[in-house]
């Protein structure tokens, strides 16, 4: 038996279950599995470069897959590495040294949180583009038409604003978006107005209903100078809403 020293191991043919206790030696560039009872016996033979030789964690034990899918086992996780470092030597690849050191393990937690972070931020975000770019917009007119009577039944009242105030601001954000879009194709949109319960406010629906509250409009109207300006600039900021189709982005 020619070779350096030898490391006693488990031996597992690849065809039975059954153990044999075997010597592991370096050879030359060869690892030469030994039968423990008869050294001269030689189980297995690989060139070293080929195998892919378990880290030095702090697990117990080590196996290191042989060719034709036989394997080497260790329960002596300490007297392996030792035997590895002095018939192996070779520098332990960089993640081998990262994992030994705290500040690199708390280095990955927080690179892991911040890409979490970042996923919640832009990812999430990036995604539902993509989702709703793919989707009609009959998906939208769908979502809309299911979810308007639910919110007109508990937050809405027919508007006291009479029918002659509701179509001057209507034909007030129809000339809005004309000149918006003179060339058009403008966003779909139906403006409705209505009093409420929440207050001097206005918000979009998915398909295009755009809400316009009588509070928000009397609250504008103390300033009779900028009524106008300021109401028009509220449904300006929800038509942009349903250009970009935020109500559907957010339920994706």
């Amino acid at each position: 038996m020619n070779g350096g020293p030898t490391l006693a191991c488990a031996f597992f043919d690849g065809a039975s279950a059954c153990a044999t206790e075997a010597l592991l030696q370096m050879q030359g560039s060869d690892l030469v599995v030994l039968q423990a009872a008869s050294p001269y016996l030689e189980l297995s033979r690989a060139k070293s470069s080929t195998l892919e030789w378990p880290e030095a964690t702090s697990a117990r034990t080590r196996i290191l897959s042989l060719p034709a899918g036989a394997s080497a086992h260790s329960k002596n996780a300490p007297e392996w590495d030792a035997w590895v470092a002095a018939e192996q030597p070779k520098k332990p690849s960089a993640v081998q040294r990262m994992q030994k050191q705290w500040r690199w393990a708390i280095a990955c937690v927080l690179a892991m949180v911040g890409l979490l972070v970042a996923m919640h931020i832009w990812g999430i975000a990036a995604l539902s583009r993509v989702a709703v770019a793919a989707m009609p917009l009959s998906a939208d007119e769908a979502l809309g038409e299911h979810i308007w009577p639910q919110i007109e039944s508990r937050y809405l009242k027919p508007s006291t604003l009479g029918p002659e105030a509701q179509k001057l601001w209507q034909s007030r954000m129809q000339a809005m978006v004309q000149k918006a879009y003179p060339d058009g194709p403008a966003p779909r949109y139906d403006l409705l107005l209505r009093a409420s319960q929440i207050g001097p406010n206005a918000f979009a629906l998915p398909g295009g209903r755009i809400v316009l509250t009588d509070e928000l409009v009397k609250l504008a109207e103390r300033e009779p100078a900028l009524a106008e300006a300021m109401v028009l600039g509220v449904l300006a900021h929800e038509l942009g809403h349903v250009k970009a189709r935020h109500g559907m982005r957010h339920l994706a």
